[in-house]
């Protein structure tokens, strides 16, 4: 507990409690992000592809901290980043298109999203609550 503390603390100072709750939405579900394929004829080869784009562009690297960033979990925050951008003003079935043409799972998108949520309503309380 103390830990996590630290760690929300350090986040909060520097600038990137919002990543920070996106990896530990990420950590807190089973499946991956990504699905690494696309439905059709072709479709493995695409979902190749888009993984060699991610990993071509750095992992998310870039973002204004360090540009030569790179990581799994880094990829990870860039890729909900760009769900989150992409499908602000979708409609479900738009944003579910969106994730069907980058080889990326809705439904764990939509768990992330939730998780992300619920962790930073905690750290709000709890930093608010003088505790």
């Amino acid at each position: 507990m103390r830990l996590a503390r630290f760690i929300l603390i350090g986040a909060a100072v520097l600038n990137c409690l919002t990543p920070c709750l996106v990896i530990a939405a990420v950590l807190s579900v089973t499946k991956p992000i990504f699905t690494g394929y696309l439905r059709g004829e072709g479709g493995s080869k695409k979902g190749k592809e888009i993984l060699a784009n991610i990993i071509e562009s750095g992992f998310g690297g870039g973002r204004g901290y360090n540009d030569s960033s790179k990581g799994d979990l880094i990829a990870v925050v860039a890729l909900y980043e760009k769900f989150e951008s992409e499908c602000k003003n979708l409609s479900i079935s738009e944003q579910r298109k969106f994730c069907a043409l980058n080889a990326l799972d809705f439904s764990v998108l939509k768990d992330v999203k939730v998780l992300k949520n619920a962790f930073s309503e905690q750290v709000s309380e709890r930093s608010g609550g003088g505790g």
